[in-house]
């Protein structure tokens, strides 16, 4: 079962991914966010499971290469949170 909403969190960790070229590693991702990796995995979990309920792809993720988005998911991403009628629906915890 999906989520239908993502915490204020996991939307910053999305927007950083999104607005890198690049892959980044979750350890990267952690250090941006003063979090712990495993943190950052369970945010992860947290968006695949936002992404399988919004029809999306999960999240790439190579333990060599890190984490990384195509353009479609990035617009998809772009779309669906930061579009005003949606970003007004999200959970804060």
């Amino acid at each position: 079962m999906g989520i239908s909403t993502l915490d204020s969190r996991s939307i910053a960790m999305l927007n950083y991914i999104v607005q890198n070229e690049q892959s980044l590693s979750v350890s990267e991702i952690a250090n941006h966010f003063n979090l712990s990796v495993r943190t950052i995995y369970y945010d992860i979990d947290k968006v695949n499971s936002w992404f399988i309920y919004n029809g999306c792809n999960r999240v790439n993720i190579d333990r060599v290469n890190g984490l990384f988005l195509d353009s479609d998911q990035k617009d998809l991403i772009q779309e669906l949170i930061f579009d005003d009628d949606v970003n007004k629906d999200y959970v804060f915890t």
